[in-house]
């Protein structure tokens, strides 16, 4: 049985961006199978009492300064998002959406939040996808037969 990583992201998150952009080649150059996990932090963040570390005050000042030197240490691009924390629960519906009926498109529909803009809106997670081009009539993903 091959190696595998099991990659949980949210795309609000700086630190997924972060690992995002190296995993990939990590990955690969250790043989390993990377396999993208939707998740939605602030709902992991309120099922274990914890909250991010924006909302204190002195953490979130070293936090960022930290994301700033993992950056340039990896030579990536990283413009903080002035909107952050964001909602992310509409995005990461159409991230897991792309996943199962386009999964081709969805490191282009990541590689889209490498630029911050305001993304609070179910109307802006439609737009999202037809931006990318994915066919209508795949959108938006049914979730399927439910078991009873």
């Amino acid at each position: 049985m091959g190696k595998t990583v099991e990659f949980y992201f949210d795309v609000g998150s700086p630190s997924s961006y972060l690992a995002w952009t190296q995993l990939p080649q990590i990955c690969a150059d250790a043989g390993a199978s990377l396999v993208y996990k939707p998740m939605l932090l602030g709902g992991v963040f309120q099922a274990t009492g914890n909250a991010s570390p924006v909302t204190v005050p002195a953490k979130g000042r070293y936090t960022n300064m930290d994301y700033l030197r993992y950056a340039k240490r990896y030579g990536v691009p990283l413009v903080m998002n002035p909107h952050f924390p964001i909602i992310t629960l509409h995005l990461m519906r159409v991230a897991t959406g792309v996943q199962m009926r386009a999964p081709d498109k969805l490191q282009d529909f990541l590689a889209s939040f490498a630029t911050p803009i305001r993304r609070r809106s179910p109307r802006h997670s439609a737009s999202c996808a037809r931006w990318r081009r994915f066919p209508s009539r795949s959108w938006p993903p049914s979730a399927g037969p439910r078991s009873a």
